[in-house]
């Protein structure tokens, strides 16, 4: 018996190392990217098997859709546009994408007259293309998941009038079945259930409804969620929507179509965009605050209450927008935010913008690639803080020409650390960081910065 104890105790503290090891290899970087100086639009974002990320975006004037394929640090390793030059549609847009088992990239959208799923390999070429209509009407599909059985379920609407749309796909894009929901303008979400039934949100009718595994509609669902966005499932099979105007609105619903809850996060933020799971089951939210260039999040327990609230600094004393538009969950535990910004002035129109934050939500600043140039640093560079003196926060920026491992520690006069501020790799960048000196007695302090051989330190003065 003792041993057994001895046995779990010894399972605990290795799980709780484990966990702190994890949250300080955490990876974080904020960037921008442009196709060809014109117009882009993040619309999706997954962390790929390789560990790296696809972005999905919409790109103007070309009228396609392009894949932004990144190392784990946000560097590009290629991208590629899909339009009529290369797949023979016209003003393709894309909303949704996804990766299989097997490692190959499923997109789906829409062209001119017929919603579209594209397959692609992990290096971006094109497998195969499926368009889809019905009742002789233009079609397009706004999401799609990658079901239980290695097929694919996508939902969107047809035109004219408009009604909601869905189809079922073997794993080649063979049509297993469709349905015509005329309750509903469109069909905006759609996940596949526990019991492989398929939960739907709705646009301009039901708000929210359950089918069976061939469509059938088990339960319809009405509320009163302004904007209503997103949809997931909890893996105790409850049912989360988003949505919202002046704060992030969320509703927990049963399997039974039953309401749970109804809480408002975060007051002041423009409505839920997008929602994820956490790597802990809790749940992510994210909105941008009206007035401001920051993007804004809520963490919450599946019970709903608050974790945190927390504006994610993309850039300083500005007043661009970054407008989040999809989320997922990484596997170091953070996340992983795609949109589009007017970011920065120069450029023409919209760009794309990813965020990579760690599990608190923490990022640095944000750094540019477009198609011309890398707005990175040269060189190696320690700044003094400002204010110097400081009460009780100052701010310390510095810049890397190149990825490593970056620590970034203050110590006070007799060479004792008091706080690491950074202890992880980073990618080439300049970056700011946060300095709270509350806990600490007026006086003398330093901050040093490493990376490689690389090596520098400086003095701040804290007032109280």
């Amino acid at each position: 018996m003792k041993n057994l104890i001895k046995i779990i105790f010894l399972s605990v503290i290795l799980n709780l190392i484990l966990n702190v090891y994890a949250d300080a290899q955490t990876v974080t970087w904020q960037k921008w990217y442009d196709y060809n100086d014109y117009e882009d639009n993040g619309q999706d974002v997954i962390q790929t098997f390789d560990g790296g990320y696809a972005v999905l975006s919409n790109n103007y004037p070309d009228y396609g859709c392009a894949i932004f394929k990144l190392d784990q640090f946000g560097n590009v390793e290629w991208k590629k546009i899909y339009n009529e030059s290369n797949i023979g549609s016209q003003l393709v847009l894309c909303k949704k994408i996804t990766q299989n088992n097997d490692g190959s990239l499923i997109i789906s959208g829409l062209d001119r007259d017929s919603a579209l799923i594209i397959k692609i390999n992990i290096s971006g070429n094109v497998l195969w293309i499926k368009k889809f209509s019905k009742l002789n009407r233009y079609a397009g599909f706004l999401d799609h998941k990658i079901t239980s059985d290695g097929g694919i379920i996508a939902c969107g609407f047809l035109y004219d009038p408009s009604v909601g749309y869905v189809v079922k796909t073997d794993s080649n894009g063979s049509i297993q079945w469709d349905s015509v929901y005329y309750q509903n303008s469109d069909i905006l979400k759609v996940i596949q259930g526990k019991d492989d039934s398929y939960y739907m949100l709705g646009i301009g009718g039901v708000d929210l409804f359950k089918t069976n595994n061939i469509g059938t509609i088990i339960w319809k669902k009405y509320f009163s969620l302004p904007n209503k966005i997103d949809l997931l499932e909890h893996p105790s099979g409850d049912i989360f929507v988003g949505g919202g105007v002046d704060s992030m609105i969320v509703y927990k619903i049963d399997t039974l179509g039953s309401t749970i809850f109804n809480n408002g996060y975060f007051r002041g933020v423009v409505g839920c965009r997008c929602m994820c799971l956490s790597r802990t089951g809790n749940i992510l939210l994210t909105g941008n605050q009206r007035g401001s260039d920051y993007m804004a999040v809520s963490q919450i327990y599946p019970d709903g209450k608050l974790i945190f609230d927390k504006l994610i600094i993309t850039i300083v004393n500005t007043a661009y927008v970054f407008l989040p538009i999809a989320v997922t969950s990484t596997n170091d535990r953070g996340f992983i935010i795609t949109g589009f910004t007017n970011y920065p002035p120069n450029f023409r129109e919209s760009n794309i913008y990813v965020s990579k934050i760690d599990s608190a939500c923490e990022a640095s600043l944000m750094v540019g690639i477009n198609s011309n140039n890398s707005s990175i640093s040269e060189n190696f560079k320690l700044y003094q803080n400002y204010p110097n003196p400081f009460n009780p926060v100052t701010t310390i920026n510095f810049s890397i020409p190149r990825q490593g491992n970056v620590t970034l520690k203050v110590y006070d006069v007799t060479g004792k650390a008091v706080k690491t501020l950074i202890n992880e790799q980073r990618a080439a960048g300049i970056y700011t960081v946060s300095f709270d000196g509350n806990n600490l007695p007026s006086g003398a302090y330093f901050y040093r910065l490493e990376s490689g051989e690389f090596k520098e330190v400086k003095r701040m003065i804290l007032v109280k």
